[in-house]
């Protein structure tokens, strides 16, 4: 015999079947729900299957289905609360038997209206002593009237005589002079002739700058000067007066001059790469590429003096 109603076997089925997809949307065993709820295993298969034969009462059920929600990560509470408790027969109701309708009966006919001659009409006996009062009432009324119209009817007055106004004396006024025709004194018209225009005002030309003459660079006063023109890299150092002035890599196009009073001395890592000019002599290498070349210069030596 079936201990759940219509109502609770439809929310048990509609409960079993969603709890069966989200189950097998998080690939998740019947046997790891078992284990983590301690619900047996086949009171599960009867709840995803709807099976109330093996199931218990409606109140376990809903324990079941509470602890198999929260196991898959669900709301269990409310998803146990949409499961009823309440396994009381579901009451029927009985259809009616249909009665016979009974005929409507015709309405009843209207009644006619009493005519003129049927009704009945009340006379009252006419006298002939009313017909006097009457009368004399209605000739009392009208002379009241008029005797009323006649003593509250004014006096005619007697028309008066209109007054004449005498028409007021009317003051005339001078004639009006034009006094700017009669008194201003006429300007004459300003012919085109006597219109001198006015001279415009010369443009004074700015003066163009004078350009300075170009500077020749002041010829060098020291006793030694050398121009070096780097055709290709070379470790080089000047020492001048016994200071060096430079030491590093001289990069190719690298164009310098240099001056001492006393000495001058030009190492090289690189003659060949080196083009020296003394004194404005023509430039020459110091020597063949790759070779190691000193310099040194001093007023009283006409030529380099090559050192080892």
């Amino acid at each position: 015999m079936s201990h759940l109603n219509s109502i609770q076997l439809e929310q048990l089925q509609e409960i079993g079947s969603y709890l069966h997809q989200t189950r097998q949307e998080q690939s998740k065993p019947l046997a790891e729900i078992a284990t983590a709820t301690y619900i047996p295993l086949r009171l599960l298969k009867a709840i995803e299957n709807a099976q109330e034969e093996a199931l218990p009462q409606a109140i376990f059920i809903q324990g079941f289905i509470r602890r198999y929600g929260d196991a898959l990560g669900l709301d269990g509470m409310t998803l146990a609360q949409r499961f009823s408790t309440d396994s009381s027969p579901v009451a029927t109701l009985e259809k009616p038997e249909p009665q016979p309708i009974p005929a409507p009966e015709p309405p009843p006919a209207p009644a006619k209206p009493a005519t003129q001659q049927e009704s009945s009409t009340v006379e009252l006996p006419f006298k002939p002593i009313y017909g006097w009062y009457l009368l004399a009432g209605i000739c009392a009324i009208a002379g009241l009237i008029l005797s009323t119209r006649f003593f509250s009817s004014p006096a005619p007055q007697e028309p008066t005589a209109k007054q004449e106004v005498p028409p007021s004396p009317t003051t005339e006024q001078p004639p009006i002079v034009d006094e700017s025709s009669t008194n201003s004194p006429s300007t004459p018209e300003a012919s085109p002739e006597a219109i001198i225009p006015k001279a415009s005002p010369e443009v004074q030309a700015t003066p163009e700058p004078e350009v300075p003459p170009p500077q020749t660079a002041p010829a060098t006063s020291a006793p030694i000067a050398i121009n070096t023109d780097i055709t290709g890299e070379s470790w080089m150092r000047i020492t001048v007066d016994g200071k060096v002035e430079f030491e590093g890599i001289a990069k190719e196009g690298t164009q310098q001059q240099w001056t001492a009073k006393e000495k001058l001395k030009l190492e090289t890592g690189n003659a060949g790469a080196v083009m020296l000019s003394v004194n404005g002599e023509a430039a020459k290498p110091l020597g063949k590429l790759g070779a190691v070349k000193q310099v040194t210069l001093t007023p009283d030596a006409a030529r380099p003096q090559f050192e080892n």
